[in-house]
């Protein structure tokens, strides 16, 4: 029975410190902490590493190491796919910031044709004033 819960205990701290190492993964690839996600990245490695370790230590009979394998490997797994996820999620980003970019350009095209506009407007203003003299003459 302590056999069990120690197992259990152990398996828990390996979870949660994949967990942690996920959150803090995406909390600094989407810019919210960046800091902290870092900080979990770190402590999440050493809880799962412990966590991991103490499961190895209990869990001497080989069914039970045997399944501490395959939830590893499951997890590895599942954060290839987190990692693969990001790596699209930056992508659009990058696409986003490639459209602000654009907008920006065609905010300074705007004002580039108010300008052009307004100069227009003062070629015409004079053009009637020289036409008005040209008729007096």
């Amino acid at each position: 029975m302590k056999t069990e819960n120690a197992l259990l205990v152990s398996k828990t701290l390996m979870v949660v410190g994949i967990l942690m190492v996920v959150l803090g993964l995406v909390g600094e690839l989407l810019g919210w902490w960046n800091d902290v996600g870092e900080l979990l990245v770190q402590v999440g490695t050493g809880v799962g590493a412990l966590g991991g370790l103490a499961t190895v230590v209990v869990g001497s009979s080989s069914e039970e190491v045997q399944a501490v394998h395959e939830a590893v490997e499951d997890n590895g797994e599942t954060l290839d796919n987190v990692d693969s996820k990001l790596d699209g999620v930056d992508a659009k980003l990058e696409s986003m910031d490639t459209k602000m970019d654009n907008l920006d350009k065609l905010d300074e095209l705007d004002v580039i044709q108010a300008e052009l506009d307004e100069q227009t407007g003062a070629l015409d203003r004079q053009l009637r004033v020289l036409g008005e003299i040209r008729d007096r003459l």
